[in-house]
């Protein structure tokens, strides 16, 4: 098998055994992005109240 080759199925192999790692120790990214998924949720309620706000207003014109 060539080099070429090789190299790409190694690191992958490396990916995956680092993964599952990760996994088996209980690393939760999930956790740590709360805070994020929460403000940007916040920002889409804020937008598309903003957004339904505009239009009524193009709709009624006051």
């Amino acid at each position: 098998m060539p080099l070429a080759a090789i190299i790409p199925i190694a690191v992958v192999a490396a990916l995956v055994l680092a993964v599952a790692l990760a996994y088996a120790l209980g690393y939760a990214p999930g956790e740590r992005l709360h805070p994020l998924r929460a403000s940007a949720a916040e920002a889409s309620e804020r937008t598309q109240d903003l957004a339904a706000e505009f239009f009524e207003w193009l709709r009624t014109g006051r």
